[in-house]
């Protein structure tokens, strides 16, 4: 027997069944294999809206009715998505190199540029943003987050770079870690997790003028993306073979992408 609840349904069901000389059976007083099939309504994606950025837009990130993108070689790009089927650019900056990742927090936006660093733009004015900051970190800046008054940044093959950005006006070099290659990067309590190159990295910054390597896991193929979010472990998935690897401190499946979900 296979029974299909509607969508939305709860509550009770019950079977009866004749058998083939008109017999009624009850049943409690069968043997039956019943299979229940839980419909649920399928999500329907479309695309609502488009605005072409001219160049090669890597990251975008949210904030209140605005998306700001790193456009590449364009720079910093603002656009007001109120309307999400009418995006409209309403500002932009050089960056004066290869814009990658972006991070905003408050009237700041932190963005990555290759081979150039750190740029802290005021976004205050989103139709007028303005450069007020910037380190040059020495590598191939690609990925940042913010927590506090440290902006951590993936350096690329030159390790992870923690600044101190409490005045955007003058960030601060005060950390580093160099031994590991770091693309992408999330920061979790007391820890910093990375992938790049040859797979994970967990680091301790509870001191952040001294970050230690406290983990380092090697995958055969190149972890690509980190992510945050509340719920569940540690979990990497690697595009081509799974890599099952278990401790009480994360889970590993397989691993392409990462995900980091608090406990």
């Amino acid at each position: 027997l296979t029974f299909v609840p509607d969508a939305g349904w709860s509550g009770d069901t019950g079977f009866s069944w004749n058998g083939s000389d008109g017999t009624a059976y009850a049943a409690s007083a069968a043997n039956v294999d019943i299979t229940i099939i839980h419909a649920v309504n399928q999500l329907s994606l479309s695309l609502v809206g488009s605005l072409d950025t001219e160049n090669d837009a890597f990251e975008v990130a949210i904030a209140g009715d605005y998306a700001y993108v790193t456009d590449g070689d364009n720079g910093l790009k603002v656009i007001n998505v109120l309307n999400p089927t009418d995006p409209v650019l309403v500002g932009s900056l050089d960056m004066g190199g290869r814009a990658i990742g972006i991070t905003i927090v408050g009237v700041y936006a932190y963005v990555t540029i290759i081979d150039k660093g750190l740029r802290i733009i005021n976004i205050s004015d989103p139709t007028n943003p303005i450069l007020v900051g910037s380190l040059d970190t020495g590598g191939g800046a690609s990925g940042v987050t913010v927590t506090g008054i440290y902006a951590y940044v993936a350096d690329g093959d030159y390790g992870l770079k923690i600044i101190n950005i409490s005045d955007p006006t003058n960030p601060i070099l005060v950390g580093s870690l160099g031994t590991v290659a770091v693309m992408r990067l999330t920061v979790t309590g007391s820890y910093a997790y990375g992938v790049g190159g040859d797979g994970l990295k967990i680091i301790d910054i509870s001191d952040p003028t001294n970050p230690i390597l406290v983990v380092s896991l090697d995958i055969e193929d190149f972890a690509g993306h980190i992510h945050r979010k509340e719920g569940f472990h540690l979990k990497l998935y690697n595009k081509n073979e799974p890599l099952p690897y278990e401790d009480n401190t994360f889970d590993v499946v397989s691993a392409f992408h990462v995900l980091h979900h608090i406990e």
